[in-house]
C-alpha cells in the first residue's frame, strides 16, 4: 500500500493511498504507482512546501518453486534487484543504474 502525503504553499494539504495489486518490493513496480497516484492527488497549481510518501509492505508467503520450470519474471526481476543492491552497497549509489 502506498500513501501520499502533500502540502501545498498555502498550507493546505492533499492525501491518497492505493494499494498495490499484486503487492510488490521492486523499485521499478514502486516508482510507477507512486506516479500514479502522485498525478491523482497533485491538482493544484501550486508549488509543494512538503512531499511524504510512505510503503507499507506485508509480509511475503512462502511459496514452493518448480525445479524444472523457468523462473517467473518477477523472479527474475527480484534476483535483478538483488544483485543492484549489492553493487550499489559496495561501488555506491551512482554506480549502476537503469538505462532511460
Amino acid at each position: 500500500r502506498l500513501s501520499l502525503r502533500v502540502r501545498y504553499a498555502d498550507h493546505r494539504d492533499a492525501e491518497g493511498a492505493a494499494p498495490l495489486e499484486p503487492a510488490t518490493d521492486l523499485d521499478v513496480e514502486l516508482a510507477a504507482a507512486a506516479r500514479r497516484l502522485a498525478d491523482r492527488i497533485v491538482t493544484r497549481r501550486i508549488a509543494l512546501a512538503a512531499v511524504g510518501l510512505t510503503a507499507t509492505l506485508g509480509v511475503g508467503s512462502d511459496v514452493q518453486l518448480s525445479l524444472f520450470a523457468a523462473p517467473s519474471p518477477a523472479a527474475r526481476r527480484q534476483s535483478l534487484n538483488a544483485t543492484l543492491d549489492r553493487v550499489r552497497r559496495r561501488h555506491g549509489t551512482a554506480s549502476i543504474r537503469y538505462a532511460r
